[in-house]
């Protein structure tokens, strides 16, 4: 297979890569990883995985790349995986992990990012003033609570 023909299939599947990364979005924030590190590393497996398809074997080069991103990305998990106490699992002691591992720690000991503060559009205040304050503070309460599902999905996922 010559580069030009690779580079057409890679184009007419290059929305698999971000759909994969779509479909672990709560895995990439909850690990802190870079989207853009993130892409190019399933753009080197989708690469990949188009220059080792055997027609041979099977039919469909599209189920050939989507299983290599998939296999990307439980690589890159173990690659990115946090050192450090990691849980009871079925034993009855914490597993524990070395922290030799240093390389790289920054990325997992750096502080919480802030929320970012919204600025309301005017349509949205003038919607806003409209509502008694009860009514207000179950608004409020209704968008906090939706931050706090995505939260809880980051840390399910990490």
């Amino acid at each position: 297979m010559d580069f030009i023909e690779r580079n057409e299939i890679f184009m007419d599947n290059e929305g698999m890569i971000r759909r994969v990364m779509r479909r672990n979005w709560a895995l990439i924030c909850a690990m802190r990883l870079d989207w853009d590190d993130v892409y190019q590393e399933l753009a080197m497996a989708a690469l990949s995985a188009i220059e080792t398809f055997d027609p041979t074997r099977s039919e469909c080069i599209q189920a050939h790349i989507w299983m290599k991103l998939q296999y990307a990305v439980l690589t890159i998990k173990r690659q990115h995986r946090p050192c450090g106490l990691t849980g009871f699992g079925n034993r009855e002691r914490p597993v524990v992990v070395s922290l030799d591992q240093s390389e790289g720690m920054d990325r997992f000991l750096a502080a919480e990012p802030k929320k970012e503060t919204v600025e309301l559009s005017s349509a949205m205040r003038q919607a806003l003033s409209r509502l008694d304050e009860e009514e207000r503070r179950a608004v409020i309460r209704y968008l906090d609570d939706q931050e706090s599902k995505r939260e809880r999905t980051v840390k399910a996922a990490l």
